[in-house]
Order: structure tokens, then C-alpha cells, then sequence
């Protein structure tokens, strides 16, 4: 039978690892091309045939780490733009995340070389118990994954409401690893018809089933809907404590309230982006509150500071209900009856620890505070300090004053009957994250009907951070079956249905205001009810593979001596 021969490639592992990294940045924003991502991988795969050399194995290495280190660099450059300071956050990060394709390579290795494993089996599902390990170490950071090169292929990726993004990723993976396999080792014609047509069937497959779930549901013209308006301004953040930029913030905001209002006088909901209403924070206790011992403040003054805040607080918030939905409506018209949803914060002083809290505040159209919320998931470094809990003097090694406290447990706002649960800036980027507050919300009896992401991403200052964001987004609505609505400070603000198709989307680094009705609907997901368990699986296999590939080192070790 006639065989087909690979080219002899100079398989120089940091030759290799940049053009993989070259190709894969490429895929991604700012030049999103795409179908680069089903190629992207080739080069680096054929890394995993290449013989084994003992002595140079640590180079090797460290090679791939550098050249997968600086696509990871390429691809987070937007988080180094706020302040000089952040680039200590930045270069960490990236050479952290570099870490992951020599593991890849390492772990694929061990299953082709020493379990006899194919390919293009090894291959998918050690990248895609990779990237669930990365989305919950060290925080997790789940942006920039394989499958979100695909975000706008709408038929694709409807399968992640099945196994979730990662589901996607095996099927680009699956494909990149048909044609290593056919490139990386002398492979009869047979067998190279017969990967590629396997990576064509499951690639068809995917698509029927994406077919088949872009059906439309029949209209329920009898369901509870909500009008709501997404207000994005353009403000560019930094650390830098300038004392005019709260007050420019809220001027902005105010301004795309009454905007709307007056475009659109059947709102019933304004929706502001994090941390963009600047007068809090708002001061919550349950039992009388006891003065820090920093303050030096007994506990009466304590609780008159509080008083004053608090009026301080609901005084901006009622200017601003007045202002929306009584002094804009006129002397012939009716009262407006519009609520608002505020980025802000929120502090509890029941106890002396006092802890801040970044938060989602529901005001009803009377001034007050119906629901409130408090991110979770936090950002380190840009929301707290590892240890500075037990060592506050990290705080003064960055621009951060103070952490950030998480909360405890999702919310669910039920606005004109429309349930609503609200996420904060990278909450939404992290998949069993969102999935575990939709279905804590479920179990308690008020599913919610839609999902509202509210983000300042202007401490990117427009760069492709945004557009990663974004396509985490499309995931999580597709994942859950449920739309999601972004209000994103400089961008992108989106609306984004439950097939993951976006109907709208703000400009980068400009003012928008998108106006969009929402339906109560509820579309059935496997994923909400399963979860990871595809990309635990895929874990379970790294785990497997990782103890495999110690125990044959450790056998080699002992019969030779060393």
C-alpha cells in the first residue's frame, strides 16, 4: 500500500510553540480569523511524535514554556493598561498560563508514547482537562479558551449546552489532532483518509445537533416580559486616584438615564455597568455595629457617622428615581413607574472586620433598595491580595487600599415578574461558576428568566481583553439556555440570546444605550443539570496520565542508578 510520507520538519520545540501560539493569537480578537484555530495546534502536536531525548528534556521544556508564555502575553495585553503596577499582575499571569501547553504536550506524550493511545483520542481530552484545570486553579481564569475562537459560529457551538465550551474545544482539538496525526509519522493513505473523515463526521454531527437547536420555540405572546435599557458610557479607569472622576462617572451615567427615558418612556428597567454609581457605600447592619479598633471611635459617634453615609447614600439614589421618573415625565403625563439596577458597593458593620462589598443593587422606582447583590467570584490582584487578610501591609505593594469581600450566594431579582439574576464583571467568564448560581436559584423554586452581567471594562482601555469577555458571554447564555444582557462600561455592551446570537452590541470605547424586551422563557439544558462532568472527566484522564508518566520516569530512574 502506498504510503505517505511527512516532510522532515526541524522540530525545534520553540519554532514550533511560537507558530502554534502565532496561529492560535491570530484566531482570537483583534484579528479573529477564526478557522486558523482548527490548524493552530498542528504545529506544537507535532511536538508529542517527536523521540524522546533525555538529557535535553528540561531545554525542551522550558522552550514551549517560553513561546507559550508569550502567546498568553500577546493575548492578556490589555491588562497591563490601568497602571504601571498592574504589569506585575500581567507578567505573572502570562507565564503561569504558559505553563499549561508543556503540561499538554508532556501528558500527550505519555498517552501516545507509553499507553499506545491515538492522537487524535489523546490530544482532545488532555486540552480539554486542561483548560477545566485552569478555569478553577488559582482562582481560575477560564477567558481565551479553544472553543471561544468560535464564539460567532452560532451552529457550533450549541453544543456547549450539552458538555459546556470544553465540549467545543475537543472538537477543534479533535481536528487539529487529525492532521498532526497525518503530518507527524509515516501513515498509510488508508489511515489518513480515515482520520480526516473522522474529524468530519463528529464536525457534521456537531452541526445537526446545532441545527436542530437553533429551532425556534413557538412565541409565547401570553409571557412576562421586561423592557430594559443597557446604558454603556466611555470612561477609561485607572488606579490613579483622580478626584474628579467619580463625579464624572455619575454625570455620564445620569445623562444615558435620562436619554433613554426620554427615547423610551415604556422602560422598565435601567441597567447601570459595576461600580459606576460612586456615592456609596451603602451601610447595612443587622445587630448594632461595633466601631473598628482603628477608628478609635466610640460607639455612638460611630453609629452618627453611619446615619450620615447612609443619608448621604439614599439621598443620591432618590435624586436620581425623582429625576428618571417624575420630573422628566411632565405635568400631562403619569408618573413613571422605571427601576434601576446600580453598580456599587456595600459595606456590612455588624462586626469590626467591616467588609466591603462590590455589589448589584435593584432600586425600586420609590427610592428603595429592593435586592442586592454581592460579586463572589473575585478578580486577585485586582480585587484582593492573597494573605492580606492576615498581612495588610501587601496593601501598600499595590494600588489596591483595601480587599474586596465575596458574597456567599446568588440573587435573584423578580422585576415586573421577570426573574433576573445579576453577575458581575468576570463572573461571567468562569463557566460552573454561572451554572452553579442558575442552578442554586432552580432548587430554591425562582429560575431565573434572564441573566444581566454589569462590568467596568475600562480598565482595558478598549483592547482585546473586551472582545474575550465577550465571547465568554455567548457561552454562558448558549450553556444555559437563558439570554444574557451586558452593561459594560466603554464595552461591549451586548444583548445576547439563549443560541448565543448577539442582537446588539455597543462600540468600543464610545456611549451607546441598547434598549431590548425580554421574554420569561424557559429552554431546557443539559448542562445546567450535569454540569462539567465531560471536562471532570477529562481532568480524571490529565490525573491518570500525570501519575502514568511519574511512575515510568521513576521505574527508568531506578534502572539506570540514577
Amino acid at each position: 500500500m502506498d504510503q505517505v510520507t511527512s516532510p522532515r520538519w526541524w522540530h525545534n520545540p520553540l519554532l514550533l510553540t511560537l507558530a502554534s501560539g502565532g496561529l492560535l493569537w491570530a484566531a482570537f480578537p483583534p484579528l479573529g480569523i477564526t478557522l486558523l484555530a482548527w490548524v493552530a495546534l498542528v504545529p506544537a502536536l507535532l511536538l508529542v511524535h517527536r523521540k524522546d531525548n533525555p538529557a535535553s528534556r528540561f531545554r525542551w521544556y522550558l522552550l514551549i514554556w517560553l513561546g507559550s508564555s508569550l502567546h498568553w502575553l500577546l493575548l492578556t495585553q490589555g491588562i497591563r493598561l490601568a497602571h504601571w503596577s498592574t504589569h506585575f499582575a500581567w507578567i505573572p499571569l502570562g507565564l503561569y498560563l504558559g505553563l499549561y501547553l508543556p503540561l499538554f504536550i508532556g501528558l500527550t506524550r505519555v498517552a501516545v508514547h507509553c499507553g499506545r493511545w491515538p492522537l487524535m483520542i489523546a490530544a482532545p481530552l488532555t486540552w480539554t482537562g486542561l483548560e477545566l484545570v485552569r478555569g478553577h486553579a488559582m482562582s481560575g481564569f477560564s477567558m481565551g479558551l479553544l472553543a471561544h475562537t468560535q464564539a460567532h459560529w452560532t451552529t457550533l457551538i450549541q453544543l456547549s449546552d450539552l458538555l459546556g465550551a470544553y465540549g467545543v474545544s475537543f472538537v477543534v482539538m479533535l481536528v487539529n489532532a487529525a492532521l498532526a496525526a497525518n503530518l507527524g509519522q509515516q501513515t498509510t493513505r488508508g489511515r489518513w483518509i480515515v482520520h480526516l473523515a473522522a474529524a468530519l463526521l463528529a464536525v457534521v454531527l456537531v452541526l445537526s445537533y446545532g441545527h436542530l437547536r437553533q429551532i425556534e420555540p413557538v412565541a409565547d405572546n401570553e409571557a412576562r416580559s421586561l423592557k430594559i435599557a443597557l446604558l454603556q458610557g466611555s470612561i477609561d479607569t485607572t488606579f490613579d486616584n483622580d478626584p474628579t472622576e467619580p463625579q464624572r462617572m455619575y454625570l455620564t451615567y445620569r445623562q444615558l438615564s435620562i436619554q433613554a427615558r426620554q427615547e423610551h418612556p415604556d422602560l422598565d428597567l435601567i441597567v447601570w455597568p459595576e461600580s459606576m454609581f460612586p456615592f456609596g457605600p451603602e451601610i447595612i447592619h443587622d445587630q448594632p455595629p461595633v466601631p473598628p479598633d482603628a477608628l478609635d471611635m466610640d460607639q455612638q459617634t460611630y453609629l452618627e457617622r453611619i446615619e450620615q453615609q447612609n443619608h448621604y447614600f439614599q439621598a443620591n439614589v432618590e435624586d436620581l428615581l425623582w429625576l428618571i421618573n417624575e420630573d422628566l415625565a411632565g405635568p400631562d403625563q403619569k408618573q413613571l413607574d422605571i427601576q434601576l439596577i446600580l453598580g456599587t458597593s456595600v459595606q456590612q458593620v455588624d462586626d469590626p472586620s467591616t467588609p466591603y462589598h462590590n455589589a448589584a443593587l435593584w432600586i425600586r422606582p420609590d427610592g428603595s433598595v429592593g435586592g442586592r447583590y454581592y460579586k463572589s467570584h473575585l478578580v486577585v490582584f485586582g480585587e484582593y491580595v492573597p494573605l492580606a487578610d492576615r498581612f495588610p501591609w501587601l496593601y501598600k505593594l499595590v494600588p489596591l487600599t483595601q480587599g474586596i469581600s465575596p458574597g456567599t450566594s446568588p440573587s435573584c431579582f423578580t422585576i415586573n415578574g421577570v426573574r433576573v439574576i445579576p453577575s458581575i464583571c468576570f463572573e461571567s467568564t468562569a463557566p460552573h461558576f454561572m451554572r452553579q448560581q442558575v442552578k442554586q436559584l432552580s432548587d430554591q423554586g425562582t429560575p431565573p428568566d434572564v441573566m444581566i452581567n454589569i462590568t467596568n471594562d475600562g480598565w482595558f482601555w478598549g483592547s482585546s481583553v473586551l472582545d474575550l469577555h465577550l465571547a465568554c458571554n455567548v457561552f454562558r447564555a448558549v450553556e444555559l439556555r437563558l439570554p444574557l444582557l451586558i452593561a459594560a462600561n466603554t464595552g461591549f455592551s451586548a444583548v445576547i440570546d439563549s443560541q448565543g446570537r448577539i442582537h446588539q452590541q455597543g462600540p468600543r470605547r464610545e456611549e451607546e444605550i441598547l434598549i431590548q424586551s425580554v421574554q420569561a422563557r424557559n429552554r431546557f439544558s443539559l448542562y445546567r443539570k450535569t454540569g462539567d462532568l465531560f471536562g471532570i472527566g477529562a481532568a480524571l484522564v490529565c490525573l491518570s496520565l500525570a501519575v502514568s508518566g511519574w511512575r515510568i520516569q521513576r521505574a527508568k530512574r531506578r534502572e539506570t542508578g540514577s
